[in-house]
């Protein structure tokens, strides 16, 4: 199965499980199962799967990227942000969409996003392009306005996606925008990797960057970046400078391998 029908499958799925809870849950319900993108009575399933196109995730060993879940209420889906990964070539979510209002890319998430693609890639120009060859996504699927309101039934299944979304992409560098530290052990576990302390740095209360390494297949490489959304927040310039002195302590050509730029 190509990647793409892979993903599709995987996007029909996030579907049916919102449509799942929906039915058991009744009208008193979580509304941020569904949308109101399309006004009153709209029943558009509020998930969000891709930030690149779908056939990033063909391109192995190179640089993965993932949020913890859509953010926003009920009003921030939009239907199109499940059809765009499945007929844009060259497309990111960080790069080409217009968040919150803002213009195409300004979003404080979309800017964090793209000066750590920078880092890597070494210079802003090759970060776009990083950006828009590597594929991207949730770590869970599902919209709630905070991680927290998630429901602990969606959280479930949106990780069991998120794990299909790396090892179909199989990454040699795993960038996470999200540094909690439940979903942090429970990759270690899927990953079958200890916990390093030595590498982790707090911020700010519960704003802890990690990073992790092995020697094995893949990834060879994970960092994990807390509150990049709160971008202008001053802290958050200190994490992606912790990142960048990072990269530079790891060297460009060992952290990137197949993923330098061209």
């Amino acid at each position: 199965m190509t990647a793409k029908a892979a993903l599709d499958e995987l996007n029909k799925k996030c579907t049916t499980l919102c449509e799942d809870y929906h039915r058991k849950k009744g009208p008193s319900g979580d509304s941020n199962v569904w949308s109101g993108f399309g006004g009153p009575g709209d029943c558009t399933p509020n998930y969000r799967l891709l930030y690149s196109s779908a056939a990033t995730f063909e391109n192995h060993g190179g640089v993965m990227f993932l949020g913890t879940n859509p953010g926003g209420d009920h009003t921030a889906a939009d239907p199109r942000h499940h059809e765009w990964p499945f007929s844009k070539s060259c497309y990111s979510a960080y790069l080409d969409e217009c968040w919150d209002g803002q213009p195409k890319g300004c979003h404080p998430m979309q800017e964090a996003a793209l000066e750590v693609a920078a880092a890597i890639a070494g210079g802003r120009e090759d970060g776009k392009r990083l950006l828009q060859r590597s594929p991207a996504g949730n770590l869970i699927p599902f919209r709630s306005e905070r991680p927290k309101h998630l429901p602990r039934g969606l959280e479930k299944h949106g990780l069991k996606i998120g794990w299909e979304l790396i090892s179909r992409a199989k990454p040699r560098v795993l960038v996470l925008f999200t540094s909690n530290k439940e979903r942090w052990g429970w990759l270690m576990k899927k990953l079958d990797w200890g916990l390093d302390p030595d590498l982790e740095k707090s911020f700010r209360p519960n704003w802890k960057y990690r990073e992790s390494k092995s020697s094995g297949s893949w990834p060879r490489f994970v960092f994990a970046l807390p509150a990049l959304n709160n971008k202008r927040n001053p802290a958050v310039e200190k994490i992606v400078e912790h990142f960048e002195n990072r990269v530079d302590d790891i060297g460009h050509d060992r952290l990137c391998g197949s993923a330098a730029p061209a």
